[in-house]
């Protein structure tokens, strides 16, 4: 086990060659989205060693006005995360899809949904994340570079696209 300073309730991992990132959700024992949660949610960057020690070598913990992206990450290189900031019923806010760069501190919208909770896993692949978004009138995939720029995909002729995955040998 390893103490991730100032996290509480992580558990989503993504590996990038040695390291690993995860994310931490935040907790409060008021509400879903109460006091607290911002504060103990974020992302690490946990370096393994060949003797299967492990140290924090680098961590994010979003900032008052930052989108707290810590749904669906995916490892980009070693010091960037992609995920999901997931929008809230109550506050009318969307999903938005996120760039954290770890080493410059920052949080970047790349993508926002049309509505709270659309969105599924995402996924990396040729330089893209894809995600599967549900809101819009037929199902489909959106797929999003790191510039931002957007491409959709209509799946309306197969099986909804909400949940991607990828296989790795």
């Amino acid at each position: 086990s390893l103490d991730l300073p100032g996290g509480a309730n992580c558990g989503q991992v993504s590996r990038f060659g040695t390291d690993v990132m995860v994310a931490c959700k935040g907790y409060s024992n008021v509400s879903f989205n109460g006091p607290g949660v911002r504060e103990t949610s974020g992302l690490y960057r946990v370096t393994v060693m060949d003797d299967g020690s492990a140290s924090v070598a680098a961590m994010w913990q979003p900032g008052e006005d930052d989108l707290v992206p810590v749904w669906s990450i995916v490892a980009v290189d070693t010091d960037k995360v992609v995920g999901l900031h997931l929008g809230d019923f109550g506050a009318g806010t969307s999903d938005e899809i996120v760039l954290v760069d770890l080493t410059a501190g920052t949080a970047t919208s790349l993508w926002e949904s049309e509505g709270p909770f659309s969105m599924g896993q995402g996924v990396w692949f040729a330089d893209e994340f894809h995600v599967g978004h549900a809101a819009a009138e037929t199902p489909e995939v959106v797929s999003v570079t790191l510039e931002g720029v957007e491409t959709l995909t209509n799946y309306s002729d197969s099986l909804p696209s909400y949940s991607l995955t990828t296989i790795q040998n």
